[in-house]
């Protein structure tokens, strides 16, 4: 998945840039590293990046193989 530099023209009424959602995934990162390490576990740095992964997920949905 690639971020082009048009960013929202490419969704109907999307509000973010790519600068913002690299942001958002690196405090998404960062913060999960923190948690991790305060909890002594990486439980809950691997829930932060499902939950990143589905956010991300549904805001670029795959692309539809064609054959």
């Amino acid at each position: 998945m690639a971020l082009s530099a048009k960013g929202p023209e490419n969704a109907l009424g999307a509000d973010w840039t790519p600068e913002s959602v690299g942001f958002f995934i690196q405090a998404v990162l960062q913060g999960s590293f923190i948690f991790a390490k305060a909890k002594n576990g990486a439980d809950v740095a691997r829930d932060n990046l499902a939950h990143l992964r589905r956010y991300l997920e549904m805001l670029f949905p795959p692309a539809v193989k064609k054959e």
